[in-house]
C-alpha cells in the first residue's frame, strides 16, 4: 500500500462546514435545486410566452369580429336607406314611372346621395314639385310658352349640357332629357353644386328655380325672391321624411 505523507505544519484550508462528511452530498443537491429552479424558470418562461401569444391571436379575433359586425351594420344601413328611398320613389312615381325606372333610378340617385351627402329624398321633393315625378314633362311659363325646361327635374338644355361636361357625358339634345336617368344625373348634380355654392339648401333651391343669376339679382332686391316655391319643395320633403323615415345619422 502506497503511503502517502501528509506535512504536519500545512493547514487544512477548507471551511469547517467543508469539512463535514455531508458537504459533498449537500452541494450536489444545491446543484439539483438549481436545476430544479432553473427548469421552472424556463417553463414559466415559456407558459408566459404562450399566454402571450394566445392574448395576441385573442386580439386579433377580437379585432375580426369587430370588423365583421361593422361591415354587418353597414350592410343594414345600406339596406334600409335603399329601402327607404326605393318606397319614396315609388310613392311619388308610380303614375308615371315604370318598376324598371323606378329600379334604375333608385340605384343612381342612391349613389349620387353617398357620394354628395345628402338625403336623396330631398331630390324626390324637387322633383315631385317641379314635374310631379313624369319624365316626359315640359315645363311652360304662365302665359303657356314653353319655358325650355324638361323631364323629371324640368332641366334646360344648356344647364345639362354644362353640368354634362363637369360630368364627362354626352347630351346632343333635349330628347336626352326625357331619358329618366340622365335627367336625374343632371339635375341632381346642378342642385348639388348650388347647395356647394350658396352653403345653404334655400337660397340653392330659390337659384334651381329662377338661376343663379336671378338669385343675384333678388338678393339685391332687383327681383322676388321664390320663397312660395322653397316652402312647397320642403313640405315635400318633410312629408316624405314623415312617411318613409328621416335619413339616417
Amino acid at each position: 500500500m502506497e503511503n502517502v505523507w501528509k506535512n504536519p505544519w500545512l493547514k487544512d484550508e477548507r471551511s469547517w462546514v467543508e469539512k463535514l462528511p455531508l458537504w459533498e452530498l449537500s452541494q450536489g443537491r444545491w446543484m439539483l435545486l438549481l436545476a430544479v429552479i432553473l427548469v421552472l424558470i424556463s417553463g414559466l418562461g415559456i407558459k408566459t410566452w404562450r399566454v402571450s401569444v394566445a392574448i395576441r391571436n385573442s386580439d386579433a379575433h377580437v379585432s375580426t369580429l369587430n370588423e365583421e359586425y361593422e361591415h354587418l351594420m353597414h350592410q343594414v344601413l345600406f339596406a334600409r336607406e335603399y329601402t327607404r328611398l326605393s318606397q319614396a320613389l315609388n310613392h311619388i312615381g308610380r303614375r308615371y314611372i315604370t318598376p324598371r325606372q323606378q329600379l334604375k333610378l333608385t340605384e343612381t340617385l342612391w349613389q349620387l346621395s353617398r357620394d354628395y351627402r345628402f338625403d336623396p329624398l330631398i331630390v324626390l321633393a324637387v322633383m315631385q314639385v317641379e314635374s310631379r315625378a313624369n319624365p316626359a314633362a315640359v315645363g311652360r311659363y304662365i302665359s303657356g310658352a314653353e319655358s325650355g325646361a324638361l323631364g323629371l327635374m324640368q332641366v334646360k338644355l344648356s344647364t345639362a349640357q354644362m353640368m354634362a361636361k363637369d360630368l364627362g357625358i354626352r347630351v346632343h339634345s333635349e330628347a336626352d332629357l326625357f331619358k329618366s336617368e340622365v335627367n336625374m344625373l343632371l339635375g341632381t348634380y346642378y342642385l348639388m353644386r348650388l347647395v356647394a355654392r350658396t352653403g345653404d339648401l334655400n337660397h340653392a333651391l330659390m337659384a334651381y328655380n329662377i338661376g343663379p343669376a336671378g338669385l343675384q339679382r333678388a338678393l339685391v332686391g332687383k327681383g322676388t325672391l321664390p320663397k312660395g316655391y322653397v316652402q312647397k319643395t320642403l313640405k315635400e320633403y318633410y312629408l316624405l321624411c314623415e312617411k318613409f323615415g328621416k335619413a339616417p345619422k
